[in-house]
């Protein structure tokens, strides 16, 4: 590290005149470069692929902007830098209202007793398409498309059964 303090130093100078890190003091950015610069130069640096200045000019940015968007509070997810308030909503809005929690024999209990079994089976993970194909009656079929058919046909009737009971159950 020491060899290419100058190099940190420029880097950061460039940094904080290009606006990169406006509202973080020049002395701050500084010392977050040489910290990381350390440690990206220790841990990660492999002088067979490349030279120290163009490492560090190629990843100290990001590690740097990292570190000070993380210490300022900032928290990285899939969509973007965000505020640790937006990322930890309140805890009632956490978990759902104690009076809307239903017990799953409960509901069950509710659900239609014709159509018990049948919510029963999904639960345990078995698919609408293989309860349509179970509920088709043994016909012989001219084609393979008059099965498909008449699979597509049921499968979007019970599918239909389905929404209207859910409707029924949530009211």
């Amino acid at each position: 590290m020491n060899d290419h303090v100058g190099h940190v130093v420029n880097l950061a100078t460039a940094w904080k005149k290009s606006g990169k890190f406006a509202g973080v003091d020049a002395d701050e950015i500084r010392s977050i470069a040489f910290i990381e610069a350390d440690r990206l130069l220790r841990k990660k640096f492999d002088p067979t692929i490349s030279t120290a200045t163009t490492f560090l000019s190629r990843f100290l940015p990001g590690r740097v902007e990292y570190r000070i968007l993380r210490d300022s509070g900032m928290r990285k997810r899939p969509e973007g830098w965000l505020a640790s308030q937006v990322i930890d909503p309140k805890a009632k809005n956490r978990e759902p209202d104690p009076a809307s929690v239903v017990d799953l024999a409960d509901l069950l209990d509710a659900v239609q007793p014709d159509l018990r079994e049948m919510m029963e089976r999904i639960i345990e993970g078995v698919s609408i398409e293989r309860l349509a194909i179970e509920r088709i009656p043994p016909l012989s079929f001219d084609s393979h498309s008059e099965l498909e058919e008449r699979i597509e046909e049921t499968r979007s009737d019970l599918l239909d059964i389905l929404r209207h009971e859910l409707g029924r159950l949530t009211r």
